[in-house]
């Protein structure tokens, strides 16, 4: 502000290190500022205008690019998210007879979401959960398509744009089939 915007790349640097490297946005400052000054949210404006300016960190910048890409953070394709979990319930009904994984079951109660590195390098999560919705009895589903991913890095970076696209993908995905409650994992 005391710059009326005139900042250079240096500057900028220096605003980064401090967004992105002394903040978690946990809002514990803004809850307690005696002044009532939301400063959570003066870091999330930051982290915006640094990622319009393409100032975001590597890994971060990668994970953006993979929702715009595949609608997840894991660059996983519907293929392959399918054939997890096709592979999940071959593997999890050898423990529970009967267990199955439905996908894009239409008109289900509960659409579950999962963290997209479940499907990558936990799918033992995806199993587990399958056999408490199984043994509960729950009326579950998985999209085949975007929307299954539950995470959001994308509004850690202030890419409002894509932070919403993909909010709207899991909305799509539970008026598709119908559901009446989406539950994320974790």
């Amino acid at each position: 502000l005391k710059r009326k915007g005139h900042v250079d790349r240096a500057y900028l640097d220096e605003v980064y290190k401090t967004v992105y490297h002394e903040c978690n946005v946990c809002k514990r400052c803004s809850l307690f500022c005696p002044f009532g000054i939301d400063i959570a949210y003066l870091i999330s404006i930051l982290r915006g205008l640094l990622t319009s300016q393409g100032i975001v960190p590597e890994g971060l910048a990668r994970s953006v690019a993979n929702y715009k890409e595949f609608g997840n953070q894991m660059a996983v394709t519907d293929e392959e998210w399918v054939e997890t979990l096709e592979w999940c319930e071959e593997e999890t009904a050898e423990e529970i007879v009967g267990l199955k994984i439905p996908i894009d079951k239409k008109g289900a109660r509960i659409m579950y979401t999962v963290n997209a590195r479940e499907a990558k390098f936990y799918p033992q999560d995806i199993m587990q959960a399958a056999q408490i919705f199984h043994v509960a009895g729950e009326d579950w589903t998985l999209p085949s398509r975007p929307g299954w991913d539950d995470t959001n890095l994308a509004m850690f970076c202030g890419d409002a744009k894509t932070a919403r696209m993909i909010v709207e993908n899991t909305f799509k995905r539970a008026e598709e089939l119908e559901v009446q409650i989406v539950s994320a994992t974790e």
